[in-house]
């Protein structure tokens, strides 16, 4: 049976749940507060973040799932795809393209909804274009780790940032740590000791 808490009134309340206590380790100003940049109306930012965690953690789980099916990807083909991206963003990285839909590609790989002038979005996706040259040159000539492992460290890095820009205020490095420990637990995803490792876990500020 579980524990119970008893409520003023006598009446017998049950303990709160593990998900509610990870929930709780979030900082008050996200419970009490939304942000800015949430579209949904009412939403705390602690349930903006918890959703966010949800969705990327659901994905991966779907990455999963499909890489069970299909198999991983071979390094031909993490090539041919970076080339098809490449040639896919060229026309934003030259200006080709209406600011308002450059916006669009902009909010959805940052994260955010803000209006992006045509010089910084340009000077920002030519970046992405140089990195992805870059990879692409890396993969001719390293050893590929195993997928399964660099899917968990891209989802790792993904929920260690969202941490970073959202609680970075309130939270210290630790703490960030093992917030994102207790998440990867309820998910069964294999992450480093928060307390050993936290640097794996959140990345470095700057």
């Amino acid at each position: 049976m579980a524990d119970v808490l008893t409520q003023p009134s006598g009446e017998p309340r049950s303990e709160p749940s593990l998900i509610d206590r990870w929930k709780a380790m979030l900082p008050a100003r996200l419970h009490e507060f939304g942000h800015r940049d949430d579209p949904v109306v009412g939403r705390s930012g602690a349930e903006m973040l918890i959703q966010t965690f949800e969705e990327a953690i659901g994905s991966y789980r779907t990455i999963e799932l499909l890489t069970e099916r299909f198999g991983a990807p071979n390094r031909a083909d993490i090539v041919a795809a970076i080339r098809r991206l490449r040639q896919a963003l060229a026309p934003f990285a030259t200006a080709a393209m209406d600011p308002g839909t450059v916006d669009v590609l902009l909010g959805a790989f940052l994260g955010t909804f803000t209006t992006f002038d045509a010089p910084m979005a340009m000077t920002t996706l030519r970046r992405v274009d140089v990195m992805l040259a870059d990879r692409e040159r890396e993969l001719s000539g390293t050893a590929i780790a195993p997928w399964s492992a660099r899917h968990r460290k891209i989802l790792r890095e993904l929920l260690g940032t969202m941490l970073r820009g959202n609680c970075s205020t309130d939270m210290t490095d630790a703490q960030m740590a093992r917030f994102l420990a207790r998440a990867l637990d309820f998910a069964g995803i294999k992450h480093d000791d928060p307390e050993a490792h936290q640097d794996r876990l959140i990345p470095k500020a700057g």
